[in-house]
């Protein structure tokens, strides 16, 4: 049986989308929408998928590593 991820695996994986699709420093709506959807099949709750998305577009806004990332999403 496959091990599930750990919750900083799917973190990590959210990230790099997010730092695919900001590569343009924009975010489209349907570009929102797959993240939103990315987020929720790594099991995210619809509630905590739109607010780490929220929080992310504020933070890529600005550029993160990694840990800062991380950091910001946990408080």
């Amino acid at each position: 049986m496959e091990q599930q991820n750990s919750s900083e695996e799917r973190l990590q994986r959210l990230f790099d989308l997010f730092k695919i699709i900001y590569t343009d420093h924009y975010l489209e709506k349907a570009e929102e929408q797959l993240i939103l959807k990315y987020a929720i099949g790594l099991g995210c709750s619809f509630e905590k998928a739109r607010s780490v998305i929220e929080k992310s577009i504020k933070i890529f806004e600005g550029g993160l590593a990694f840990e800062d990332y991380r950091y910001v999403l946990d408080k």
